[in-house]
Formats: C-alpha cells, structure tokens, sequence
C-alpha cells in the first residue's frame, strides 16, 4: 500500500489492526496518547539518508 503523507498513514494505522513505519518524531503525540504504540522486532534496523539543499551559489557550515 502507497499513502502519500505521514498524516494518512498515521490515519489508517489509527482505524486498522495493521503495522507500519513512521518517525517516531512524527507521532508523539499519539504515543502519549496511547493511540499509537511501537513495536520493535528484533533484528530489523532501517536507516535513511538525508540531504541538505541550498540555493545556488551559497555554502553552508558544516551542522
């Protein structure tokens, strides 16, 4: 299944028995309201990579 926000995801996983993946960061406030909840499995680790734009022709510092 394709959703095409965080926001519908969190939607159908909120009125569905299913699992998905989602940041943490983008679902606190329905962990502390028990809407949601993690469930970690052992051995399944996902990482992401992450870019940093900027307009053309201006440099950054390192973060």
């Amino acid at each position: 299944m394709h959703f095409g926000s965080s926001e519908s995801i969190k939607s159908f996983l909120r009125y569905s028995n299913c699992m998905g993946t989602v940041s943490i960061a983008y679902v606190t406030r329905e962990l502390s309201e028990n809407i949601l909840r993690v469930v970690e499995l052992k051995g399944l680790n996902f990482s992401r990579y992450l870019c940093f734009v900027t307009a053309q022709g201006k440099e950054i510092g390192a973060v």
